[in-house]
């Protein structure tokens, strides 16, 4: 099981929010405080994390998952459909 996973979701018409959300590595049940990101879309949220040191700790598999739902976001939010995280 991985010790770090992501919480997305937008939250009013043009604000995304992420929650990088990381457990304790030596105990299972304790999770860290989450890092928040808010942002009014994708280009900024990209921005925010490419500037913490976040995405020195992503997996590969991590860096594509985030970058599908980041498309996925884009695509709600130019539709005006409702966002549901994978």
């Amino acid at each position: 099981m991985d010790n770090t996973y992501f919480l997305i979701r937008v939250v009013a018409i043009k604000k995304i929010d992420l929650y990088f959300i990381k457990r304790s590595t030596f105990l299972s049940y304790i999770y860290n405080y989450p890092i928040c990101f808010t942002a009014s879309n994708t280009d900024i949220l990209i921005f925010l994390l490419k500037k913490h040191n976040l995405v020195n700790l992503l997996s590969s598999e991590h860096s594509i998952y985030l970058g599908k739902e980041l498309l996925k976001i884009d695509i709600c939010l130019f539709s005006g459909q409702k966002y549901i995280q994978s």
